[in-house]
């Protein structure tokens, strides 16, 4: 049975992979957003992090993982067509990653001192039949990018533990903890206690090891760093996760991304993530010194002290419990039950979850007809899908924990894209207000069908048609509309 799920899955993932779904506003914003900028010279939306007076995100991760493949997409096969953009990262995650899992999960499992290819084979089925890996891992993400190098390290260390260790592994291991700490700042917690047991038990054995393992991360702290103060065109030196960890210790900054109780990453990320995995999970006890325990143990306990906890931030543990599992054959009840969870996480998440909102820009595209487009109560629009060099983005702005119009360019008429969030149904009625005070005469505006009585609420001032809808679409943001209406995207034109 593992060795037929082992190819069936993957083709599944894959098929899942390049569907348009939508999953966090961060995985466009953080990564191909800039990426398009930079490569395309699109006009599009920098986030915060990227800002000149912030810096708090390195470009390093960025061009080391995706910039030759942007050369390749750009200057070789001419892609121009943002869903085939889309579709091609993705379809390089999803790859990357199995290539990264078949490579060093071996060396997690028997790491455990379980020296047979059926229990590789079944961690591989625990992977390959996650949610997480389908939906989550394919995406771009900066945490896709921390899983694979956290496999990578703690491969590495497997090595390093059993005397396999070469000049080039060490070497290697300092560069990779270098860039996975300038790709996420949580990826130290994942690798402090693994870290911590392999000095313990290499100083005095092979203490040139350590040598050559910090050596390796001075070197490549140092390029990195040099790399983003040019990037950022900086008279000073430039150490992102230095601001960004700076900007996460502030409470102030955590609320505006959402607050969440110190448990959430344990009692409900977790779960959320493995489901009835966790049942799978046999007796630890004698593994409590192995390195993807000691890697789960470590990221818990650090990242739950911070008051912001979403369920990405958890990414890399699937891989390191598939090393944990007891053997599908003794609970075969539990692993059917597991394939149903990860099915309908997967038809949620990976299918329909704010499924609409790029397959309605590549609609825009196609019209070729750019004026306004508003949109309201979906995820922020990734704005690279435009594929526009001259676009104007606007959004709405918080004074004193009150949602204002301040920055909207109401005077900008014509490939304008303005992003309203989830703000209130009068401030709506206020920006398009402005643009016909301003001499527009019509707009687009783009709404989940769980705001339909709003729009014919809109229909009584001006008059809206209905241009298009998409579908699959799922709104989980506005349930209380009734589940007949959170399915579902429309574009509507409003003439003023």
């Amino acid at each position: 049975m593992d060795n037929k799920l082992i190819w069936l899955l993957p083709a599944i993932g894959l098929v899942v992979a390049l569907q348009p779904s939508y999953i966090h506003p961060d995985e466009h914003f953080q990564t191909l957003e800039m990426l398009m900028i930079k490569f395309y010279g699109i006009s599009g939306t920098v986030p915060w992090e990227f800002e000149p007076t912030n810096n708090a995100r390195s470009y390093f991760p960025l061009y080391a993982f995706y910039g030759p493949l942007f050369y390749l997409m750009r200057d070789i096969l001419k892609v121009q067509n943002p869903l085939n953009i889309l579709r091609i990262i993705r379809f390089y995650n999803f790859m990357l990653y199995l290539s990264v899992l078949y490579y060093a999960l071996p060396k997690l499992v028997n790491e455990n001192k379980l020296q047979n290819k059926g229990r590789v084979n079944e961690a591989l089925v625990f992977i390959l039949s996650s949610y997480i890996t389908w939906c989550y891992q394919c995406h771009s993400f900066s945490n896709s990018l921390e899983t694979i190098l956290l496999l990578l390290v703690l491969s590495n260390y497997t090595d390093i533990l059993s005397n396999k260790a070469g000049l080039l592994q060490l070497v290697s291991t300092g560069f990779l903890i270098s860039v996975g700490t300038f790709t996420r700042i949580s990826f130290p917690a994942f690798l402090l206690l693994p870290s911590i047991q392999v000095f313990l038990k290499v100083l005095y054995r092979k203490w040139i090891q350590m040598v050559v393992i910090a050596v390796s991360m001075t070197l490549s702290t140092s390029i990195i760093v040099y790399f983003d103060t040019f990037m950022y065109e900086s008279d000073e030196i430039i150490i992102a996760p230095l601001k960004n960890v700076v900007y996460n210790l502030n409470v102030d900054n955590l609320a505006k991304h959402g607050l969440h109780p110190r448990y959430t990453h344990l009692l409900v990320n977790i779960p959320l993530i493995l489901g009835p995995g966790l049942l799978m999970i046999r007796n630890t006890k004698n593994d409590f010194l192995n390195l993807p325990l000691l890697s789960i143990i470590s990221s818990l306990f650090f990242l739950s002290a911070l008051r912001h906890q979403e369920l990405r931030f958890l990414l890399p543990v699937v891989p390191l419990f598939s090393t944990l599992l007891t053997r599908f054959r003794y609970r075969p009840y539990l692993f059917r039950i597991w394939l149903v969870f990860n099915a309908a996480m997967c038809i949620i998440m990976g299918i329909f979850h704010q499924g609409g909102v790029i397959p309605m820009i590549s609609n825009i595209n196609a019209e070729q007809d750019l004026t306004i487009d508003i949109w309201w109560k979906t995820y922020s629009p990734p704005t690279w899908l435009y594929n526009n060099d001259i676009l104007t983005v606007s959004t709405t702005s918080i004074v004193n924990n009150i949602e204002n119009l301040d920055l909207v360019q109401f005077n900008v008429k014509t490939n304008h894209v303005v992003d309203l969030k989830g703000c209130d149904f009068d401030l709506v009625l206020e920006a398009i207000q402005n643009f016909r005070i301003n001499g527009v005469k019509s707009l687009r505006l783009i709404v989940p069908n769980s705001m339909t009585s709003n729009v014919a609420a809109l229909n009584q001032t001006y008059l809206v048609t209905k241009e298009n809808s998409v579908f699959p679409h799922l709104d989980l943001d506005h349930l209380d509309s009734g589940i007949q209406n959170i399915i579902g995207l429309s574009e509507y034109k409003v003439s003023l």
